[in-house]
């Protein structure tokens, strides 16, 4: 390891560069600190006097309105309030920095103004505060001189009307008292002027005003009562003279508050431009001269940039001189190694000979540990080229044993796949014919389902006809019952047409006998006879038609009869065919049973079928997979003797290989003895 000092005590090259280059990085922190501290003064300077200038200007805004008051203007109330406040936000950021707009407060060497500029502000800060909250009591009083001033030209012309009338009635005092009233009017209008002119006390002229008020008040009264003929004029006159009192009580009543406007603004404008203004003045020069101070932190700024640079310089020349010594260290180092190469290319060419018998020598140069690692190298290379010797012999052996045993496999293989073959052809042929079979099994079974459902159908046709033979059984039953019923109605109204028969006969009788009783009174009974005559002919209808109701009766009788005798052999007949039907139903469910089990022992025999003929399809497919195997194995064994031919090859051509390396107590090798080799694999 070099030491870190020469034998003088001096530090030595790459300590004087790192220390070169530590001065140059602190010193360039430094330029960069020093520049940054100067841009950041110079920036707080300008946001210093940006504030100065705006607080300034509010000053000069807020003396002037002071001087608006005095001088009876109305102040813009409005921007006397944001000077205020803008003026309060500029003393604020002055004394304890804006954070955001990143000013900071004022050093100590300018405190002392600030502390000035504050007392001052507290007085201007009050006065105008004063003024800022009058506005409506100055708003106020303009309004109500105002009213008065604009209320004297019409009263001043009521009373030059009362000056006329009382000339004409040649009254002197009249005329006297309505001059002095009118010159009154005039002088109350220029009070109300002078209380906002700024030039006299508001409180005393509105006292003057209050007082000239009160004169004329009396005076209008006093000139109504003395003068009749003006007493019209100075009621209208007092009617005008309304606004006039009624501005005057306002006035009173801020009169105080109007001398407290007046002071404030007085005092604004006197102490703003006398005192305040000054100290304001004092505060930018101190703020102007903390700016001076910038151009050190300048100076020192590129003093530490020029050192930084000097370093630097400094540094780079040590880096030359380094790197020219480093170049020629390399050059010695190199021509020293490159005479060792040489000496161990002379060792190694022996060894690229095929010679294992040489060892290298083992020096101290770099290429020492190159000569240990070939002589590492040529131990291995001598212990496996005698193993690639003994593993070659061992290859042809177990080749040859290998190839044998292939040629018999190959053999055996080649059987096998002809009678697999065989076998593989029969049970496709089986296969077949039991897939035929179970087509024509598939066949019978769906003519058996047809059978069943032919069968079932039947059934259900026999049902049906069982039923409506049932029920055309019941309805001739009850057409019989009917049919019947009718034949006793007829027999009964047959004994009612007896009755009525008998009772015509009756009649006929009784009418013959009254017809004889009606002969024997002679023209008396004429007229008696008449009816008795009429009575017996309808008695004879009536015979007659009886007779042929009989005859009718006898004959629907007759017919029922034959009709309940015919129905009873319908119904005989029903009963017959619904028994036969319900034979033919019970022979057709026996056939449809007999069809479904027949039907379902012809699809187990299909099913097995199919099952027969799905298992000898796979057989089949086994069978040639087994083939297709065994020739692939046959094929294979053939492959299996051609490639152990060719490592057979290949051991003979590895062994050649091997030859020409010399061992240590060995003679160089020998041709390699050619080992015979089996039959080709193809034959």
């Amino acid at each position: 390891m070099a030491e870190s000092t020469s034998t003088s005590g001096k530090p030595d090259r790459p300590q004087r560069a790192m220390l070169l280059l530590g001065i140059a990085f602190v010193a360039f922190a430094a330029a960069i600190v020093l520049f940054y501290l100067s841009a950041s003064r110079a920036d707080h300077q300008q946001h210093w006097m940006d504030e100065m200038r705006a607080a300034q200007a509010a000053a000069v805004d807020l003396a002037q309105r002071g001087a608006d008051v005095t001088a009876g203007r109305r102040p813009d109330f409005g921007l006397l309030s944001s000077d205020l406040e803008e003026f309060d936000a500029t003393l604020q950021g002055l004394r304890a920095g804006n954070l955001h707009s990143g000013m900071p407060a004022l050093p100590g060497a300018a405190r002392k103004q600030l502390g000035a500029v504050e007392q001052g502000w507290v007085q201007m800060k009050r006065n105008a505060t004063v003024v800022a909250g009058a506005q409506k009591i100055y708003e106020d009083s303009l309004a109500s001189t105002a009213q008065i001033t604009n209320a004297a030209p019409g009263l001043a012309q009521h009373y030059a009307q009362i000056v006329k009338r009382a000339a004409a009635g040649g009254s002197g005092a009249g005329i006297d008292q309505a001059t002095t009233q009118l010159a009154l009017i005039g002088t109350m209008a220029d009070t109300a002027r002078a209380v906002n002119a700024g030039q006299s006390n508001p409180g005393a002229q509105i006292h003057l005003l209050e007082q000239q008020v009160a004169q004329f008040v009396a005076a209008n009264t006093a000139l109504g009562n003395s003068e009749p003929s003006t007493a019209s004029l100075t009621r209208q006159a007092a009617s005008t003279f309304a606004p006039f009192i009624e501005a005057t009580k306002q006035l009173s009543g801020n009169a105080a508050a109007l001398d407290a406007i007046q002071a404030a603004g007085r005092q604004l404008n006197n102490y703003g431009y006398n005192t305040f203004q000054p100290a304001l003045f004092d505060l930018d020069k101190a703020v102007q001269a903390l700016g001076r101070s910038n151009g050190l932190y300048q100076k020192l700024a590129y003093v530490a940039a020029v050192i930084a640079l000097l370093a630097l310089g400094a540094f780079t020349v040590l880096l030359l001189l380094a790197q020219i010594r480093r170049r020629r260290r390399a050059e010695e180092r190199d021509r020293t190694q490159q005479q060792a190469i040489l000496r161990l290319l002379d060792e190694i060419t022996n060894l690229s000979d095929g010679d294992l018998t040489a060892n290298m020598t083992v020096t101290e140069n770099f290429t020492g540990a190159i000569a240990d690692s070939i002589n590492y190298t040529i131990e291995t290379l001598r212990g496996l080229v005698g193993t690639i010797n003994d593993t070659s012999e061992h290859i042809v052996s177990a080749a040859g044993r290998t190839r044998d045993t292939a040629h018999r496999m190959r053999a055996a293989s080649e059987h096998q796949a002809k009678d697999v073959s065989a076998a593989s052809t029969a049970m496709t042929r089986s296969s077949q014919q039991l897939q035929q079979a179970s087509q024509r099994a598939q066949v019978l079974s769906a003519q058996a389902s047809d059978s069943v459902q032919t069968a079932h159908s039947g059934t259900l046709t026999v049902g049906r006809t069982i039923d409506s033979m049932t029920a055309l059984r019941e309805q001739i039953q009850d057409t019989a019952k009917r049919v019947k019923r009718l034949g006793e109605s007829s027999q009964e109204i047959g004994d009612i047409t007896e009755v009525i028969n008998d009772i015509a006969e009756q009649t006929n009788t009784l009418a013959l006998n009254a017809s004889i009783q009606a002969a024997m009174a002679g023209e008396a009974g004429r007229g008696f006879a008449i009816v008795a005559g009429e009575v017996q002919r309808l008695a004879e209808r009536a015979t007659a038609a009886t007779r042929r109701i009989e005859t009718l009766i006898k004959t629907i009788q007759t017919e029922t009869g034959e009709a309940i005798v015919s129905m009873e052999r319908s119904t005989s007949n029903v009963v017959s065919g619904a028994q036969s039907a319900e034979e033919a139903g019970q022979a057709l469910k026996r056939i449809e049973a007999s069809s479904q089990q027949l039907a379902g022992t012809i699809d187990e025999i299909a099913g097995a079928t199919r099952n027969q003929s799905e298992v000898a399809t796979r057989i089949a497919s086994s069978m040639e997979a087994i083939r297709i195997i065994a020739v692939e194995t046959s094929t294979s064994a053939g492959r299996t003797s051609e490639e152990i031919g060719t490592l057979n090859a290949l051991s003979d051509r590895l062994r050649e290989s091997v030859a020409g390396f010399k061992l240590p107590g060995s003679k160089p090798a020998a041709e390699p003895v050619a080992r015979a080799v089996a039959e080709p694999a193809t034959q």
